[in-house]
């Protein structure tokens, strides 16, 4: 009876082991669009800012790039269908929101909004998104090319006396 309990732990735990998702490059990509200036293509690692028709490449160390990858497959941002809006119940304005575009298989799956001052939910599909939220902006902040990108930005809203809501 021992063998075939332990027979049926080792074969639960291999299927269970072989289910296990990775990012695949060739199924999933995501983009990033932070305060609606700055657009990230995580697969290809373009940063685009629209406005200043600013384009650059975000180098990601190996570590940082397998931390992204990880909490996308960890918090099942991949189950994410249509748009979505998190936010707080009575949202300050103007939010500096996040926007993450799902893409699977070249077509758009989710479009996901989540604003920067949402820091809890009441649901798991909310905790998901503000952990990978969360995962997300600590790689890009201490990122020195996402840094870059940012001091490019602002030196440009500076020297234009641009105005931000």
């Amino acid at each position: 009876m021992t063998k075939i309990i332990r027979t049926a732990i080792i074969i639960s735990f291999m299927l269970l082991w072989s289910c296990h998702e990775k990012y695949d490059q060739s199924l999933y990509n995501l983009r990033f669009h932070l305060n609606h200036w700055i657009e990230i293509d995580f697969n290809s690692r373009e940063t685009k800012i629209e406005i200043m028709k600013y384009k650059d490449s975000l180098i990601l160390t190996k570590k940082e790039e397998q931390s992204i990858k990880n909490s996308y497959i960890k918090n099942k941002i991949y189950d994410f269908y249509g748009d979505k809006v998190f936010c707080e119940e009575l949202p300050v304005m103007p939010p500096i929101d996040l926007i993450i575009s799902v893409n699977i298989k070249g077509k758009t799956q989710a479009n996901i909004t989540i604003s920067d001052r949402l820091t809890s939910g009441n649901n798991m599909e909310t905790k998901r998104i503000i952990k990978f939220r969360d995962d997300l902006m600590s790689v890009l902040e201490n990122n020195e090319s996402f840094k870059k990108v940012q001091d490019t930005l602002y030196k440009y809203i500076k020297e234009n006396k641009i105005i931000l809501l």
